[in-house]
């Protein structure tokens, strides 16, 4: 799941994403799989594709995070991070705890970067 800003630097982004697509495919011998926002929701019908957004993150393995300028500020990117972060953290507790999601939104108040988006 690559999770980033449209507001963001796109040739940034690009030659980062193009970085770690080489580095990736001379560790492993093959290219990785993303699961990318433009191409994986139906751009004609977006409010479907976001409600089934929870699925998808439940299925990636990992989360790329290209993190520019804006990334900190917008709240969807903050909500992207929350939910995989609830589902780690839920997956590590069983029974899972009610207190993750307050738990990570203090964790994640202490960093600068994110202080101001929360």
């Amino acid at each position: 799941f690559i999770s980033h800003s449209w507001h963001d630097d796109g040739d940034a982004k690009h030659t980062e994403l193009e970085r770690i697509v080489a580095d990736f495919t001379a560790r492993r011998s093959r290219t990785p799989t993303f699961w990318l926002d433009k191409v994986c929701i139906d751009q004609s019908n977006v409010a479907d594709g976001l409600r089934m957004l929870p699925l998808s993150l439940m299925a990636c393995k990992r989360m790329l995070v290209l993190c520019g300028a804006t990334y900190p500020q917008r709240l969807w990117c903050i909500w992207e991070l929350l939910v995989i972060a609830v589902f780690i953290i839920n997956a590590a507790l069983r029974p899972p705890d009610p207190n993750c999601c307050a738990l990570f939104l203090l964790c994640a108040c202490k960093s600068r970067r994110l202080r101001g988006a929360l």
